[in-house]
């Protein structure tokens, strides 16, 4: 009969451990950075590189939540348009990185003056989308008004020898109303909705270059 070697078996037992606790340490490491990869890949996915802001697919990753809580709280659900005017204009005589800075201006005042219920994207160009709960005209109507305040009193503390203007078109829809049609389609709706805001923005647009004074125009 022969005596096992206790001493050496603790060892056996201390590296195999050790090595298991390795591995737990290393499949953690692995874990978070597949979770930090695919938190960039998201954020490359759904945000705007130049502004920051969400792009077209962001807005529409929310847009039903948005639509579900207006139900809930039986409130309106905006969608805004803005437009530039003018970029073709800063572009050729300024150059296109002051084409770039006013855009940017935008997206600032877009962030400046949204809180919990606005989101805000640059879904393209100079063009921006805003989507924002709990609304009604008079609070489509303010924000609007304060982009434009914002975005003037920044181009005029950052001495700009160019104005930034804006066009403007939103829609007030009511989602309750919507859901209880018989043909109900999210995102169909959602475009709807935007269509509807986009007419009205570039009525304004054909006012602002008709007359050269700022209005908005509502549906």
């Amino acid at each position: 009969i022969v005596s096992p070697n206790i001493e050496m078996h603790e060892q056996e037992a201390q590296q195999s451990w050790l090595v298991d606790l390795g591995m737990i340490f290393e499949n953690r490491r692995i874990q978070r950075d597949l979770q930090s990869t695919v938190n960039r890949l998201e954020f490359l996915y759904t945000r705007d590189m130049l502004t920051g802001l969400y792009n077209r697919y962001g807005v529409e990753k929310f847009f039903g939540d948005y639509f579900d809580e207006c139900i809930k709280k039986k409130t309106g659900l905006a969608a805004i348009i803005i437009d530039m005017d003018d970029l073709k204009f800063i572009n050729d005589n300024f150059g296109h990185h002051e084409g770039d800075y006013a855009i940017k201006a935008i997206a600032s005042a877009l962030s400046a003056v949204s809180g919990d219920d606005e989101l805000c994207t640059r879904s393209g160009g100079d063009e921006f989308v805003i989507l924002a709960k709990n609304y009604d005209i008079t609070r489509a109507l303010d924000f609007i008004r304060n982009v434009r305040d914002y975005i003037s009193a920044k181009i005029k503390t950052e001495n700009k020898n160019y104005d930034v203007k804006i066009s403007a078109g939103y829609h007030i829809a009511d989602p309750a109303k919507d859901i209880s049609e018989k043909h109900f389609d999210e995102y169909g709706l959602f475009a709807n909705y935007l269509k509807i805001a986009d007419k009205a923005m570039y009525e304004e647009k054909r006012q602002h270059k008709k007359k050269k004074i700022p209005q908005t125009n509502k549906t």
